[in-house]
């Protein structure tokens, strides 16, 4: 007789139901625990909702939404935190036009800077914390004057509000750098960091000021060493007409500035805005801004912005080296700072020459820049606009552009005018030498974004704006042992006024390395936030919102 060894029916049933529960319990783990169904995607966005009754609201949404189903409220935001992947950050905000203006511009403000008020930080102590940690009386005769300013400028925009479109933009301009600041301290306390952290009011206005405080250090603190910076940074724009293509144009734009200056974002305002405060007036054409900038700034700071909306406008802005330092004394401060001024021309202008009009409103003198206005709402029109202390020159040179094919700005002034009074007694001293005949050249052959790359990234070019470096001091450089505290910082390529691709850091080639922190001798300069090693690829902007 045969014996079966073993369990019974229903204990061999009960084992298993137990064992099936076992591997749905090791299943879910693995799929829960080891492969995360929805992992973090790094992109961080946020709504502010608005009403009379209950003022503002924010709706911090976290990672992973999709960017159409993110909800607009008065204002919506969508921020990535690229620094180390790219070199850039990033942050879209679009506002609703049936909402009051001055609530979308605090509302912007209120989300970048709760989104970003990491970034934020790490810049102020890079320009201004540490800066001032030795230098605390000048610091504060400096954010004396900025405070001083900004009462006089808002009690002017406030009384013209209703009536004026210009003083109307300059109100909204102040109104979103105050969002801004209240959202920062919104972040910082969402973080528990509030106690540890603490930024002041001056210095909000004074992250965006950079180009007019250096022109107030030239003129007031120029013998105190920790302020004194008698040589520029290298900057260049350089315009090359593509007739006969869908984009007409290519824009190369390197800025220039200092080496703590590199925390970059790239930004796209798309506000509401109307002329006047009141809501029954028109939409500015400027509806669409897009820039490259800086966290905590509002406008560009480097000169780059296309516009679009009822407009169609690419601007660039080249700084203007000052020879002559007595026109100083011709800087207005109790006009307009170059900030809300270039925002205001921005949203107003229809047309390049309303932008070449705009700009010298209310002009302080601060800021001087050869400005290129590259208009394609119709037939492409070229206007240059330069601006020094008490002086503003512009005028249509779109035949010359025509007959050129391209148009080379290296900050030596256009106009003779502007020559004499900055100081420009003979050109030929200036130091690019045979760099703008290298690029004259080039440009005569070029056609492509990629090839425009590859003349920008030629060595003798990248040296020049590479003055940390001291093997490569070449007749392209300035003749020194003590190289100054940056150089160029960055290349944008506009395509057109639709699209551009943009590069983060000191450029470098085959033969000139990549900036690198760690084994600069320029590693003593504060740098909170950046990456070490600046070895970037250009990148297209990463817009979502349309």
């Amino acid at each position: 007789m045969l014996k079966v060894v073993g369990a019974s029916w229903e204990q061999t049933r009960l084992t298993s139901i137990l064992l099936f529960i076992v591997v749905v319990i090791a299943l879910v783990t693995i799929l829960f625990f080891e492969v995360p169904i929805d992992a973090n995607d790094g992109i961080y966005s946020a709504t502010a909702f608005y009403s009379k009754q209950s003022g503002f609201n924010i709706k911090f949404w976290g990672q992973n939404n999709h960017p159409h189903k993110v909800k607009k409220g008065i204002v919506r935001a969508y921020y990535k935190p690229t620094t180390h992947q790219t070199g850039w950050a990033s942050i879209e905000i679009e506002t609703q036009s049936k909402y009051p203006d001055w609530a979308q511009a605090f509302g912007a403000g209120l989300l970048e800077g709760s989104l970003s008020w990491q970034l934020i930080y790490s810049r102020w102590m890079n320009i201004i914390g540490t800066k001032c940690q030795n230098n605390q009386e000048q610091c504060n005769a400096i954010r004396a004057k900025l405070r001083d300013m900004e009462t006089a400028a808002k009690a002017k925009a406030k009384k013209a509000d209703l009536t004026d479109h210009y003083w109307h933009q300059v109100n909204l301009y102040y109104t979103q750098l105050d969002g801004l600041e209240e959202g920062w301290k919104l972040g910082v306390s969402r973080s528990r960091k509030k106690k540890q952290l603490n930024i002041l009011h001056e210095d909000f206005l004074w992250m965006n000021s950079v180009e007019d405080i250096k022109n107030l250090e030239e003129l007031r603190y120029n013998n105190i060493d920790e302020f004194r910076n008698s040589k520029q940074y290298v900057s260049l724009a350089l315009l090359k007409l593509l007739p006969n293509t869908t984009v007409q144009f290519m824009l190369a734009h390197e800025s220039g500035g200092p080496y703590t200056e590199m925390l970059r974002m790239q930004k796209k305002y798309i506000f509401g805005y109307h002329y006047t405060s009141s809501n029954k007036s028109n939409l500015v054409p400027g509806e669409t801004i897009v820039f490259t900038s800086y966290p905590g700034a509002i406008y560009s700071l480097d000169d780059f912005y296309q516009i679009s909306g009822g407009n169609a406008l690419t601007v660039s802005g080249t700084a203007m080296r000052m020879l002559n330092y007595s026109v100083l004394e011709k800087i207005d401060f109790n006009k307009i700072l170059i900030g809300p001024r270039v925002m205001a021309a921005c949203r107003l202008s229809r047309k390049g020459q309303d932008w070449a009009d705009l700009i010298d409103i209310e002009e302080s003198g601060t800021g001087g820049k050869q400005w290129l206005v590259v208009d394609t709402k119709g037939p492409l029109s070229f206007w240059v606009v330069e601006q020094g202390p008490g002086i503003t020159v512009g005028s249509l040179e779109t035949d010359i552009l025509a007959n050129q094919g391209y148009w080379l700005s290296t900050g030596i002034p256009h106009f003779e005018k502007l020559r004499s009074i900055l100081g420009y007694d003979d050109i030929s001293k200036t130091r690019f030498g045979k760099a703008v005949d290298m690029l004259k050249t080039g440009l005569r052959n070029v056609t492509n974004p990629g090839e425009l790359l590859e003349l920008m990234h030629k060595p003798e070019l990248v040296a020049l704006g590479r003055p940390d470096i001291i093997k490569y001091n070449n007749e392209y450089q300035e003749k020194t042992t003590n190289p100054t505290n940056g150089g160029v910082i960055d290349l944008k390529i506009a395509i057109g006024n639709n699209d551009y691709l943009a590069t983060a850091g000191p450029l470098h080639s085959d033969e000139v390395p990549p900036f690198q922190w760690s084994n600069s001798i320029l590693q003593y300069l504060p740098h909170y936030g950046q990456p070490d090693v600046w070895k970037f690829e250009p990148v297209h902007p990463p817009w979502v919102w349309h």
